[in-house]
């Protein structure tokens, strides 16, 4: 077996020579974490008994960061469907809900900021990610569902954006999408709040405070 988020390349001779398999770790089959049975025997491998020597490599996306990003959603009437709930692209939505926790819980989670002319990433301090953490399994536990939300117009009619703040998995694989959301007017518009909803200090989230985030 190998765990999930590890690589294997067996050889068939010593010193990593000969030919060679490469196995990637599945995705484990419930909550407790077990690990799938790969038979090297039979189906895409046929490699019976004839390994020498091993590598094992961690994949880079299970030791990286969950990511926190602000969407934007566009409307010509100021009335915007969203979606709210937890989506993945695997099979077993309830893994995948395990997978982006445990991101979040041991790794971490970064924010991205999207400007009009860069994207910055910062990484979100333990206490500010706890928070971001506990709305998100709640969130988890609803499917995917859609929801209309509405904005005012702005004082000479313009129809704002509006942003949605959503936690994904470094592989995209799975996504959180949030119900908090803030409408942006003017300047701000086309330019995504730069801190978690969390860290939010007025309705548009123009500004943060400045304790949530540390240098990469």
């Amino acid at each position: 077996m190998v765990p999930f988020g590890y690589t294997s390349t067996l050889h068939n001779k010593k010193g990593f020579g000969g030919s060679s398999i490469f196995v990637e770790g599945r995705m484990w089959t419930d909550k407790h974490q077990t690990m799938q049975c790969i038979d090297l025997y039979e189906g895409t491998y046929h490699f019976s008994n004839e390994a020498q020597s091993l590598e094992v490599t961690k994949m880079s996306v299970y030791g990286e960061t969950a990511k926190n990003y602000w969407i934007p959603i566009a409307s010509d009437s100021g009335t915007y469907l969203i979606n709210y709930g937890f989506f993945t692209w695997g099979s077993n939505p309830s893994l995948y809900k395990l997978y982006l926790t445990h991101q979040m819980r041991y790794y971490g989670t970064s924010m991205i900021r999207l400007g009009l002319s860069a994207t910055e990433t910062a990484n979100i301090v333990p206490y500010e990610m706890a928070t971001i953490l506990h709305d998100n399994l709640v969130t988890m536990d609803f499917g995917l569902v859609h929801e209309y939300v509405t904005c005012p117009l702005g004082e000479s009619g313009e129809v704002p954006t509006l942003w949605q703040h959503v936690t994904m998995t470094a592989d995209t694989s799975s996504t959180i999408y949030s119900s908090h959301v803030v409408c942006r007017y003017g300047e701000n518009a086309a330019v995504s709040p730069q801190c978690p909803w969390s860290a939010c200090l007025d309705s548009e989230c123009t500004e943060c405070h400045n304790r949530w985030w540390v240098s990469n």
